[in-house]
């Protein structure tokens, strides 16, 4: 089954892992989405065993601007 998201929120950030390098385009869904455990596996696989389970502390918005993209507002 496809998946469509109508809505997201998109800024422009850091990595969250070092070296936290800046210029990222975050896209963040406006939908919670379940995955499985499998699937998260295999998602940290490929990372550094320092860097499987990353949390890095939110950070100040420094003056970036999150915007919503809502395509059901666009019609």
């Amino acid at each position: 089954m496809k998946r469509h998201t109508h809505k997201y929120y998109r800024y422009i950030g850091s990595l969250t892992i070092p070296p936290c390098t800046e210029s990222v385009i975050w896209n963040i869904l406006g939908e919670v989405r379940e995955f499985w455990k499998e699937q998260l596996l295999a998602l940290r696989a490929p990372l550094d065993g320092a860097y499987r389970n990353n949390a890095r502390p939110l950070q100040p918005l420094n003056g970036r601007r999150v915007y919503l993209y809502d395509e059901d507002r666009t019609q």
